[in-house]
């Protein structure tokens, strides 16, 4: 079955999916035709292909794989602040479901609601969770509006929120923020992974450019649209690029929301330098020894993630008991 660039071939036990132009793997950019095998079903890779189209599809599959770094991270910090809990988990921002998914296959025990405003995705999810027999233990909600999320007070034990905050406009990130707070319940977890350190001095995110995270918007908008060879349309709006994530965050700017919460320990400074986690080279050979001493200081002085000073937010809280 072939698509505009895309070419799906069911083999039985796996589908062969051809790209046939630059598209996004599984975590760079691939400039050549590329073929890839995949136990998805045809019929979510052709509902993939026509809402993904070629350039973004590869990475979509690879998103709900057990292959996916970000599942991974998460799977890590959670199995590092007590695990999955059993009872209700949020997968805020869900997307396709591949989150929640690797939740519901690491416990057995726990009803995950996963909500998005993205209604494509939702739609993709369900036929994905159908598909794998998980429809009744994962709910995908559309919202068009996530600053009033419909549960009531303290439904849930833990709330995970995968490389999200930075598609939120930062003037509605406190209300989204509030709401996380009341739903989650007490002794409930707070999951964040995957959001660009505004810290960091280098948006790989969105524009692959120096010094953006430290401008004022619109001295970053007019660098962008100039010098970004990511952003190769140079009449994109502020609010597109904040769409696209342009505005990641802080740990400090992210905690002040949370009062209640306290800083779960997740650290293990080896993990983060000797791992897939950290896969930039050279950040490993040049600022291996400075992040070190960061570690055992200030992140230790101050209670602090090592994060709140890497490229990529990660780290867990947890809401008081009073």
């Amino acid at each position: 079955m072939k698509f505009e660039e895309v070419e799906i071939i069911d083999k039985g036990s796996y589908r062969l999916v051809k790209i046939n132009c630059p598209h996004w793997g599984s975590q760079k950019y691939i400039k050549n035709s590329t073929e890839y095998k995949t136990e998805l079903s045809s019929n979510y890779l052709r509902q993939l292909a026509r809402y993904k189209k070629a350039k973004w599809m590869v990475n979509e599959m690879y998103r709900v794989t057990d292959e996916s770094l970000p599942v991974k991270i998460m799977l890590d910090l959670l199995n590092r602040s007590e695990g999955i809990p059993d009872g209700n988990i949020l997968d805020f921002g869900c997307g396709t479901c591949g989150a929640s998914i690797s939740l519901a296959k690491n416990n057995t025990n726990c009803i995950i609601y996963g909500v998005d405003t993205d209604l494509n995705k939702i739609e993709l999810s369900n036929i994905l969770l159908k598909e794998k027999h998980l429809d009744r233990r994962i709910k995908p909600i559309y919202l068009k509006d996530t600053s009033k999320l419909p549960f009531q007070s303290e439904y849930f034990d833990l709330i995970v929120v995968p490389a999200v905050i930075e598609h939120i406009h930062p003037i509605e990130r406190p209300q989204i923020f509030n709401e996380m707070n009341r739903v989650l319940n007490r002794g409930g977890r707070l999951e964040i992974q995957g959001t660009p350190n505004r810290l960091y001095p280098f948006d790989f995110h969105t524009s692959n450019l120096f010094l953006v995270p430290y401008m004022p918007d619109k001295i970053a908008h007019w660098y962008i649209r100039n010098f970004s060879k990511k952003i190769k349309n140079q009449t994109v709006s502020w609010d597109e690029l904040l769409d696209r994530g342009v505005r990641g965050s802080t740990y400090f700017a992210i905690k002040k929301y949370f009062p209640n919460m306290e800083l779960v320990n997740t650290d293990d400074y080896m993990r983060i330098f000797k791992s897939e986690f950290l896969p930039e080279k050279f950040l490993k050979r040049c600022f291996g020894l400075p992040y070190y001493i960061i570690y055992m200081t200030i992140c230790r002085w101050f209670k602090l993630p090592l994060s709140a000073f890497l490229k990529d937010l990660q780290f867990v809280l947890r809401k008081k008991l009073v």
